[in-house]
């Protein structure tokens, strides 16, 4: 691994690698598509493989100015992160209904986006999980972080997991507020575009494969571990490229 740093051109190239190399990050590889949450399409998968690995974006040949007049840059920060056409909107989104459907899968009850359980409803997490056997409940924030990002991108090239670290650290929901009190832990899950996911996700992850454990026995636990850190996994790769792939097809783009 020290070797592959050494190769890298600058500081872009150095968060890229330790997002790359962080735990998750390179699950989607080993995902045999045996359906379609496990799997990418070809072209899905070509960009992906492109993301990982520095390399120019396919696709995006001959187009220089995203609709917000922005110049474009070749390994796609600014189609992952500009606002413009809802992209980061339609990921998150998307992310958050995974973790929902995992949340699930592991037994506990779950309601994304609750409304008026909160003192301020505009501040509320994206979802609120509650075991039934155990009587815990959970408020979890779900955010994606790029670590070329302004806040992030000096400390992303030396310090492993940075840009979750960061985000997870500032996230606006810890404020949030029940209207009748509530003991809930308050959980950040934060991916990093590159495929890391954040140490709270990662704990949080763990904690389920807990519940399954004791409700379905240890083989049940590995199998629900096994899946779903193979399809978030997956899940981050196929965000990533739908949003670019949607930034690339809009007419509105000059050249």
């Amino acid at each position: 691994m020290k070797a592959v740093f050494s190769l890298a051109l600058d500081n872009h190239d150095l968060s890229r690698l330790r997002s790359c190399q962080g735990k998750l990050a390179g699950r989607w590889l080993e995902a045999l598509p045996t359906s379609w949450m496990l799997a990418l399409k070809p072209c899905d998968f070509r960009l992906a493989a492109s993301l990982r690995l520095g390399d120019p974006l396919p696709f995006a040949a001959g187009v220089s100015t995203c609709e917000c007049n922005a110049n474009i840059d070749r390994r796609g920060y600014h189609l992952l992160t500009c606002k413009f056409g809802g992209g980061p909107v339609w990921a998150h989104n998307c992310v958050v209904s995974g973790w929902a459907d995992c949340v699930g899968d592991a037994g506990l009850v779950c309601k994304v986006e609750p409304r008026y359980e909160y003192v301020n409803n505009d501040n509320r997490p994206d979802i609120v999980a509650f075991g039934s056997g155990t009587g815990e409940c959970f408020d979890l924030d779900i955010s994606l972080a790029h670590p070329w990002s302004s806040e992030a991108s000096r400390r992303s090239a030396v310090e492993d997991g940075a840009a979750a670290f960061f985000r997870e650290k500032i996230s606006k929901y810890r404020t949030c507020q029940r209207s009748a009190g509530s003991t809930a832990k308050f959980i950040p899950i934060v991916a990093e575009h590159f495929g890391r996911w954040g140490q709270s996700a990662l704990d949080f992850l763990q904690s389920l494969g807990r519940v399954v454990e004791r409700a379905e026995g240890r083989a049940q636990k590995n199998i629900f571990l096994r899946y779903w850190r193979r399809r978030l996994s997956v899940l981050i790769q196929y965000c990533n490229s739908n949003v670019i792939t949607h930034k690339l097809s809009r007419p509105c783009f000059g050249s």
